[in-house]
């Protein structure tokens, strides 16, 4: 049996800076079998880039989160484009929408998703989504502009929604929230989901599944995801650690 693949995780946030080498380390030895490390603008891009050549156990996730978008410039543009085009970049993302901070214009985050959407396209690689409280326009933009392939991240809609994106030909990676007590939106989906629809994901340092909750998320604890959607849809942890690799490296090329 291959491992656990962790499908988005941010190591490039400020909490791992003293513990990364030696977490990337321990987190192999726990059974971490591959993961896709998350650089939402240039900066981050680059240094996960540089963590994927260093581990042959790690890809990359790039593009502008939607959060980021107020203030590209062309020439960003330009430098994310060339980055993404690196042969451990393996989909454009998190691109979408978020009108939960409105910490960028609405006509900003729309244009640019539009925008990255197109190149992954060109691109031929998937998409990863980033929607909070924007689903309605999240899907709109989608249906304009279809990726061949692509995942809703950490998706917490109800089942009503998950049924449409299933239709448009998405797959959708869940995290530690459906851990969480007050996730009856979340449960309902990890068991209504397809087995060839389903990956997982830590979204760290943010999400920290149960037990671990008040702690610093981290990617090995993919496998606390992969106990509790195994115990909600009555299968075995190995089971669910099988279909799930399966399909992030199919939806990977990984």
């Amino acid at each position: 049996m291959k491992g656990l693949i962790d499908t988005h995780c941010h190591l490039f946030e400020p909490v791992y800076d003293d513990v990364r080498d030696g977490l990337m380390e321990q987190m192999r030895q726990n059974g971490l079998y591959k993961l896709i490390c998350v650089g939402c603008e240039p900066e981050t891009v680059k240094q996960s880039i540089a963590l994927a050549e260093k581990y042959e156990y790690v890809y990359v996730e790039a593009g502008f989160h939607p959060c980021d978008t107020a203030d590209i410039s062309d020439s960003m543009w330009e430098q994310m484009k060339k980055l993404i085009a690196h042969p451990k970049v393996v989909a454009v993302g998190e691109i979408g929408l978020d009108y939960h901070w409105e910490s960028s214009p609405r006509d900003k985050q729309k244009y640019w998703f539009e925008k990255q959407l197109a190149y992954a396209n060109e691109a031929g690689l998937p998409i990863v989504i980033h929607s909070r409280d924007a689903m309605e326009d999240t899907l709109e933009i989608i249906r304009k502009n279809p990726p061949p392939r692509g995942v809703f991240h950490c998706f917490s809609g109800s089942v009503e929604t998950l049924r449409e994106i299933l239709k448009m030909n998405f797959s959708i990676s869940l995290g530690g929230v459906v851990t969480f007590s007050n996730a009856r939106r979340v449960v309902e989906c990890a068991k209504a989901v397809p087995e060839d629809r389903l990956m997982l994901e830590t979204d760290s340092p943010y999400l920290t599944p149960a037990p671990h909750r008040g702690k610093v998320n981290r990617p090995d604890y993919t496998r606390f995801v992969a106990e509790k959607i195994a115990e909600i849809r009555g299968v075995t942890t190995d089971e669910v650690i099988e279909f799930t690799t399966r399909n992030a490296e199919q939806m990977f090329g990984i």
